[in-house]
């Protein structure tokens, strides 16, 4: 299991830094966050023919960024190029109503909007950035009073909704098999690897039914 896995939000907190944003595209965002697992840069690429209403499903693009090291020739030193891999969309069922219904007002909203659109719009171009989405959600978590549970970051960000999507998924007796497929992992292994332990505060909630032994 890698260390910033470990962490996540609870469902309690989820609601509140949903419920503390300002406006309805940024609340939209973090339902997306929250409710489906997805990546930011799957958010920013999801188009508003990736949304399918009569099925109920969102067909959720699945991107990775792979780092690379390659040889400059002129500089002699290495470098870090990204690269983005492209995989087929996942199917992924849109269960919360909350969401649900927040979709359709945005579609109504945006009723102007082509299908090959992005889904969500900044207010200055056609598509939102992965360093806005990082604000939207730290703003948000603030004005909620919701910290990271991760030591290392200061601020929620993005990818701890990811995180608090599996553990919540697990918790509620999700497959392994399942969750890979929603959230787009590779493989299964990868799955049990990263969320395969329970985390410290699964742990803790476990060790206080032994209450005190009788004692």
């Amino acid at each position: 299991m890698t260390r910033a896995s470990k962490y996540h939000l609870k469902s309690e907190d989820v609601r509140k830094i949903i419920n503390a944003t300002k406006n309805n595209r940024d609340k939209l965002i973090i339902e997306l966050l929250a409710y489906t697992g997805c990546r930011r840069l799957e958010l920013v690429l999801l188009r508003f023919m990736d949304i399918d209403f009569n099925r109920e499903i969102i067909m959720m693009p699945t991107v990775k960024k792979e780092k690379q090291r390659i040889e400059d020739e002129h500089e002699k030193t290495k470098t870090e190029r990204i690269q983005i891999a492209y995989n087929h969309a996942r199917e992924i069922p849109i269960i919360n109503p909350d969401l649900l219904r927040d979709l359709k007002s945005h579609f109504e909203t945006m009723k102007d909007a082509k299908p090959n659109d992005r889904l969500i719009w900044s207010r200055q171009s056609k598509s939102i950035t992965e360093p806005m989405i990082n604000y939207i959600v730290r703003d948000a978590s603030i004005k909620a009073g919701v910290i990271s549970s991760n030591p290392d970051r200061k601020y929620v960000h993005p990818h701890l909704f990811r995180h608090s999507f599996v553990r919540f998924a697990l918790k509620k007796g999700l497959n392994f098999k399942n969750i890979q497929n929603i959230v787009g992992h590779e493989s299964v292994a990868t799955t049990m690897d990263m969320y395969g332990h329970p985390s410290i505060e699964d742990v803790r909630e476990d060790m206080k039914k032994m209450g005190d032994y009788g004692v």
